[in-house]
């Protein structure tokens, strides 16, 4: 059995033990394959609605699952929803599932799922709205290199973020860089036309055994991720980075000072100035 802390790791393995912050016990569920959740659901319960990519868990299970976390009280309060198939399930499974969420735990705040375009291009408008009035807050989309590339692939990715904002779901597309200028250039392009509510850049997969870029990479990741800032229009945004420099700003009102501080790390090009603790809160510079 592995025993995990909740802010520590995006990536985990069956069986598990997930730990709270300062080492009270939340859960021991066994999960069905490797569970990949985004950095900002460290906190949140991870309930896996789906035994892998096509078997959906039985609505039994899953509210057996909720009774035992009931038990621990408050210790959470935000649920995301696992694993990455999940929007695929139909509207009626997924609205069961947020009904039980908010009887058995009803000082749940918040609950989130991945959702790529063809996933939520599965939901009509009004499955969306009944979804969000039901808890479902936020859905995290990964956009991967290849993803809008054609004009029909584009267009699906744009009637999605759109679907999501009538609906009043927050859109949380997340970024990986390391693809080169020309995808960089692209993905700025599809983040104009897409405009969603939160931005996340990444460097790497979070999984144990994938190394995180070495700093002779981490300057040309910094120059993509400025690259994508300043040519992506977004209208209102709240960008994150995790590595190699963590930051966090809104956009468009942060987007200058935020080149400028990419600019001089770029023109410093210091090892020693990444992956710091006291970059942590960059944000509040940004803003000050």
């Amino acid at each position: 059995m592995w025993v995990v802390r909740v802010r520590e790791i995006c990536h985990i393995s069956p069986p598990c033990l997930v730990v709270a912050p300062g080492g009270r016990y939340l859960l021991v569920v066994q999960y069905t394959g490797p569970i990949i959740r985004p950095p900002g659901e460290a906190r949140s319960l991870l309930l896996q609605v789906m035994g892998g990519d096509v078997v959906t868990k039985s609505m039994a299970r899953i509210d057996g699952e909720l009774i035992v976390a009931a038990k621990l009280g408050p210790a959470f309060s935000t649920v995301f929803l696992c694993d990455a198939a999940a929007i695929t399930m139909s509207a009626h499974a997924l609205a069961q599932i947020l009904i039980a969420i908010r009887v058995r735990l009803p000082w749940i705040t918040r609950v989130g799922m991945y959702g790529d375009a063809n996933g939520v291009e599965t939901k009509s408008l009004a499955e969306l709205k009944q979804l969000h009035a039901l808890g479902l807050a936020t859905v995290y989309h990964r956009l991967e290199a290849e993803e809008g590339r054609t004009a029909r692939s584009r267009q699906t990715h744009v009637d999605g973020a759109g679907k999501l904002r009538a609906a009043d779901i927050c859109h949380a597309v997340t970024v990986t860089l390391g693809y080169g200028d020309r995808v960089v250039r692209e993905t700025a392009r599809l983040l104009t036309a897409m405009d969603p509510a939160r931005l996340i850049a990444l460097t790497a997969s979070t999984s144990p055994h994938t190394p995180l870029p070495g700093l002779s990479e981490a300057f040309e990741l910094l120059e993509e991720l400025y690259t994508i800032i300043d040519e992506s229009e977004l209208s209102t945004c709240l960008f994150s980075a995790h590595d190699p420099l963590p930051l966090e700003a809104r956009l468009p009102e942060d987007r200058e000072p935020l080149l400028r501080i990419l600019g001089d790390f770029l023109d410093l090009r210091d090892p020693s100035t990444l992956r710091t603790e006291a970059w942590a809160a960059v944000g509040g510079r940004l803003s000050s």
